[in-house]
């Protein structure tokens, strides 16, 4: 948020392996943060059935203070906009490419599949999906591996797609900074929930389509 110069920043409650004091825990290490930055953000935790507005002025703000770190950081998206939603999901695991697959079609989004990282980095520079899901253990290439090469992409309409990590592994905090420095946006652990699934995967989708 600090990096990306968001004005507000809001904690959702998502992860099965964090309770809410562990959140509570994280909203107060962000606003320390946030306040110790040359840019301070708004930081706030949504609770359970709780709903918080993001106004008019907080997407026009957003906008106006757009970072130049644009094309870098990995939670920033590409600013040209896409007509049509198409997911690469990247897995070796054929179970888990069905469910996902099976998943996301149910919403009408078009699915692209690849199972090594190579596959991956071949049919994201051909189709340029919105979105790709991308477990991190793969054949050929690391899905870190993967990453960092979309990212060093020279088209902004293949470098900037969001990508959303998958992974079998109980992550770290430093795993998970390695896998936002390699150029990750997201991540779900498995085993995968199809309503996470979907609901993660709209939101990145909205993001998408909006700027």
């Amino acid at each position: 948020a600090i990096l990306a110069k968001t004005p507000r920043l809001v904690f959702t409650h998502h992860d099965p392996d964090r309770d809410d004091e562990a959140v509570d825990g994280l909203l107060e290490l962000a606003r320390e943060r946030a306040a110790s930055a040359d840019f301070c953000p708004t930081v706030d935790a949504a609770a359970e059935g709780m709903t918080i507005e993001v106004t008019r002025t907080d997407r026009q703000v957003s906008k106006e203070r757009a970072s130049p770190l644009q094309s870098e950081a990995s939670a920033l998206l590409s600013v040209s906009p896409r007509r049509a939603s198409t997911v690469l999901i990247v897995d070796d695991d054929p179970d888990m490419v069905l469910l996902l697959e099976t998943t996301l079609r149910a919403d009408g989004i078009r699915v692209l599949t690849a199972t090594d990282g190579d596959g991956a980095l071949e049919v994201a520079r051909e189709s340029r999906p919105t979105l790709i899901m991308l477990d991190l253990e793969l054949p050929s290439r690391h899905g870190l591996e993967v990453c960092r090469a979309i990212r060093a992409e020279p088209d902004p309409r293949l470098r900037d797609i969001p990508i959303l990590i998958l992974t079998g592994l109980k992550l770290k905090e430093t795993d998970i900074v390695d896998a936002f420095t390699a150029g990750a946006t997201d991540y779900l652990t498995k085993p995968i929930k199809p309503t996470l699934v979907r609901s993660r995967v709209r939101g990145w989708l909205l993001r998408t389509s909006s700027v």
